[in-house]
Parts: C-alpha cells; structure tokens; sequence
C-alpha cells in the first residue's frame, strides 16, 4: 500500500489503518472478535492514521465510548435516533425572534443524549455527514411545514452544512427539492458554513453559494475570527450575516483585546453589508456592549437555550423574548445523609466503566477530578460526556493517604461546568459495613486538610478542573 497509484498526471498514495484481535484471548466467537478487531482499528485511526493497533482491554473510557458512537451512528438514521433542537436568534435592541439555527442531537440508547461535537467529526470522518445534513433540512423543512399549517409566523432556520456535502454537485438541486416537496419559500431557509468550509473547497464552495444564491436562500458564516479570517474570502463570497465566534463574546467584560475584536468585526461586517450575530451570549453585560457597539441579533443562553420544536413554536407565538440571568444549580445541596469533605484544590483520580445496561466490559482508566467526597458519595469533573443512568456502573480510585481506595456506583445528576468540562454527582454502591469503613477516613481527612489544603500523600492538582482539562 507505500506504493503510490499513477493516475493521469496525479500521484495518489493511499494509507492503511490496521485493528488486529485475537482468538480465544478476546473473545470466543466471531461477534466478539469482530467487534474487538474494529475497536483496535479505531485506535489505529485515533493515533494518527497509516498504523495497525492490536486489541487490549485497557482501552480508556473516552475511547470506547467514542468506538461505541462510531459503530452505532449506522443505525441511528434508520432507528430515528436523531432529533432538532432550535435556538433563536433575536433583534438585540427588542428580544424579537427574527431567525433561528437548528442543531441536531442524537438520544444513544447506551450514552444518552449526544452533542454534535462528539458525533459530527465521526460522520464526517466516516462519509454520514451528507446523510445526516440532508435529513436535517428535510426535518426543518417538514417543521416549517408544520407551524405553518398551524398558523404559527415562521421565522427562516439556518441550516449547518458540512464541507464534505459541497463534494457532491447536487446540493442546489437537493435543497430546491425539498423545499418543493413542503412548499417552502426559500426566504425561510438560511444555509451555514465555517471558515473552514468556506476555505477548504473554495471552488466548489463559491460555485453552489452563487448558485443557492440565485435561489433566494440567504448565507451565514459561522465562526468568524477563528481560523483565517480571510478579508478577501468575505468579500467574494458576499453573505447576508456573520456570527461573531462565541470565544469572543464570553470574555468581553475582562478582555479588551476581545472587546476590540468584537467591535471591528461588527464594524467590517456592517461596512459590507451584512448582518452580525453574537453568539454564547450569556451575560446582561454581554448584551449591552453588544447594544452599543450596535451588533444587530443576539444568539445566546441569556434569550435561550435550544428548545425542542413544540417549546419553539410557543417562542414564536410570543414573538418576543426576554432575556434571563439563569440561577446557579444547586443540584449539589439537595437533602443528603451525609456530610461532605469540601477540597480547596481537586484530588486526580481515575475512574472506569465496569458494567453496561448489565453487561460487564474490561476498560482502561480515564482521568477525573474529585471535588468533594462523603460516605454517600462524590462530586467529581471530566472532559468526558457521560449519561445519568443507574444501568452504568463506574468504578473510581484515588490515591489517599498512600493507599489506594477503590469506589463503585453510579452517576445521578450532572450539568456542564465550562465548554468541553462536565461535573457529576456519584452515588456509593456500598453496604453499611463498607460506609462504616470510610467514616474514619473521612474524618481524618477532613482534620488533615484543615491544617493543608494540599496533603503530601494524596495527588490533589494545584489548578481549577476547567484550567486542568483545557491543560491537557
């Protein structure tokens, strides 16, 4: 396969990734040994590509479950597995509704609800990227429908569009299709592309934009400012809105580099005549700088979160929103029988998946960070998105006082604690002998961390999770 392949005037060379397992030491029938195989042959690609990986039951969590995504998203358009979300996109100077963006996710019968950017490089990596983009717009299509049957105002959507579904030269003639198929004017359907997208196919890019153009469709760049930000590309390609890159907008009240940054796109893009967007709005402080450096539509969790299609339709009935300052959760104070050891700074720990919907797996350890610990249980945070499910059984261990102690149980509550860091509460699996066992435990560890918030035989990490996995 080193050989290169000769065709016309190109030299094309082709790299292989190889999973290798083995019988009987991974498994003792063919299902297994398959599924093993292409598990290693994941991690071949994870590694770099051009490799060959043999199967070992120290696969980490994060791994498995990304292997578990790959394997199951074939299914997943079959079975319905995907749904929309929608989140609005308001006048900033009035709340009103004027556009909003839909974003897919997909309910994983194992792992719960899955965000797009788990499962999106996946389809891509994999080619269901065109699959899923076209049922998305035929789903918001089929909506639009909907609401409209309804006598609900419709607002236009945008729809997300991969860079790989401009490879094919039917995208025009899909979309116009569609739209045809639910009689929808094409004034109700925005198309988005990144940057990237934007750079990576220039031409085939530039000719289907001209060409969805001409169909009264209206064009939106997503995340403006983060990758070449190339002025002559803004100006060929003439779209109707640019969004500002969250990353800008959620430091505005203590960066000014970012406070500058924001202003001058706003600026840029007005001078070309575009509408812009803000997006990751949050905060009241965010919105009124936004007012003042006259930014034209807010996207954010300060109007909304996105909602599924019947709360939308009553947003859209209402036609206006007002922002909300949400409250902190206090999912971590609800009534318990136990008291809490509170860390000044998070113990390191490891932590595995023992056991599936009933089924056992053999996993390697992935890294968390314990933020408090009692004898009911734990708060812990990951990089890794896990469900809320009593079927999945975890096990934690952490380094204590030189010995190592081992915690099995299940997560009951989680929420995001920053982007791409999530926090979970651990429920004990244990009896009242074992929780009897942890008391003096705990107690002496609480008397130790009085006198040093960082004691010498326990591996507490000096930073904030979110500062820890943003690290690594």
């Amino acid at each position: 396969m080193q050989e290169p392949y000769f065709i016309q005037d190109y030299e094309l060379h082709v790299t292989t990734s190889i999973g290798i397992s083995q019988y009987p030491e991974d498994g003792n029938d063919a299902d297994s040994i398959l599924k093993h195989a292409d598990a290693a042959l994941y991690h071949a690609k994870q590694l770099g590509k051009n490799t060959v990986q043999v199967y070992h039951s120290s696969m980490n969590v994060e791994s498995f479950k990304q292997y578990s995504l790959e394997k199951d998203m074939r299914t997943a358009l079959q079975e319905n597995q995907f749904f929309l979300h929608y989140q609005p996109r308001v006048e900033t100077t009035t709340g009103k509704i004027v556009a909003a963006e839909a974003l897919i996710r997909w309910s994983h019968p194992e792992w719960g609800i899955i965000s797009p950017g788990e499962f999106i490089p996946l389809a891509e990596e994999s080619g269901l990227i065109i699959d899923i983009g076209d049922w998305v717009l035929d789903e918001v299509c089929a909506q639009l429908s909907k609401w409209q049957e309804e006598g609900i105002q419709i607002v236009p959507v945008s729809v997300n569009v991969s860079a790989n579904r401009f490879l094919r030269n039917n995208l025009t003639e899909a979309i116009q299709a569609t739209l045809e198929k639910y009689q929808i004017d094409s004034s109700f359907i925005e198309i988005e592309i990144t940057e990237s997208t934007m750079i990576q196919y220039h031409d085939a890019v530039f000719r289907t934009l001209e060409q969805l153009r001409d169909l009264g469709i209206k064009l939106v760049l997503d995340d403006f400012g983060t990758g070449y930000s190339s002025l002559t590309y803004l100006k060929k390609f003439k779209f109707d809105t640019l969004k500002i890159d969250r990353s800008f907008i959620q430091n505005l009240d203590t960066n000014p580099e970012d406070q500058a940054i924001a202003a001058n796109l706003i600026n840029l893009a007005h001078a070309l005549n575009m509408n812009v967007v803000a997006e990751g709005v949050e905060q009241i402080s965010h919105l009124e700088r936004m007012k003042k450096k006259q930014c034209d539509q807010i996207q954010g969790f300060l109007f909304s979160r996105p909602v599924d299609h019947k709360e939308f339709a009553e947003k859209l009935k209402k036609k206006i929103i007002k922002p909300v300052v949400e409250k902190q959760k206090n999912l971590n104070k609800s009534k318990r029988k136990f008291f809490r050891v509170s860390f000044q700074y998070p113990l390191a720990a490891n932590m595995t998946i023992i056991e599936i919907n009933h089924k056992k797996v053999r996993l390697g350890t992935t890294e968390i960070l314990i933020e408090n610990i009692g004898p009911g249980g734990l708060r812990f945070a990951s990089s890794i998105n896990l469900p809320v499910r009593n079927d999945i059984i975890l096990a934690i261990e952490a380094e204590i006082f030189g010995h190592t102690v081992r915690f099995k149980g299940t997560i009951v509550w989680s929420e995001d604690l920053h982007q791409g860091v999530c926090r979970y509460g651990f429920e004990f699996q244990l009896d009242e002998k074992d929780r009897e066992k942890l008391l003096p435990l705990l107690n002496h560890l609480q008397i130790q961390l009085r006198k040093n918030p960082l004691i010498p035989d326990c591996s507490f990490v000096e930073t904030s999770a979110e500062e820890h996995f943003a690290a690594k």
